[in-house]
C-alpha cells in the first residue's frame, strides 16, 4: 500500500468515526451573530468534513464502496470479504486495492487528502 492510499484509508477511517460521533452527538445551535464555543465549532467542522467525504465517496461504483467499507469499517477479513463480495480471495483483494486507488485519486483531486 503506497502513501497516496494510506491517506485515504485514513481519511475513510476518521469519516467513520466522526460520522458515529455526530449520530450520537448533540445537534447544532445555529446563530446568526455572536461568539460561538469552540465545541460547537469543532462540530461544525466535523459536519463539513463528513459531507465532504461522502461526496467524493458517492463518485465511486457501487461495488468499491461495499468493498471498501466492509474492508476498512466493518473490518473483516480477506476470506469473510470474498465471501461477502462471492468472488475469490485474490479478487477481493483485487478489488479492495484497486478501491482505494480510485478513492485516493478522488479525494487528491478534490484536495481532501
Amino acid at each position: 500500500m503506497s502513501s497516496f492510499e494510506a491517506l485515504a484509508v485514513a481519511a475513510l477511517r476518521r469519516w467513520c468515526s466522526e460520522r458515529s460521533a455526530l449520530r450520537s452527538g448533540l445537534t447544532v445551535n445555529l446563530q446568526a451573530s455572536g461568539y460561538t464555543p469552540r465545541q460547537q465549532r469543532a462540530h461544525d467542522s466535523r459536519l463539513v468534513r463528513v459531507l465532504s467525504f461522502e461526496q467524493v465517496f458517492s463518485t465511486l461504483a457501487d461495488r468499491q464502496q461495499s468493498a471498501l467499507l466492509l474492508a476498512y469499517r466493518d473490518n473483516l477479513s480477506l476470506t469473510a470479504l470474498a465471501s461477502c463480495l462471492r468472488c475469490s480471495v485474490p479478487e477481493a483483494q483485487a478489488r479492495v486495492s484497486g478501491a482505494r486507488l480510485s478513492l485516493a485519486d478522488a479525494l487528491d483531486r478534490r484536495a481532501l487528502l
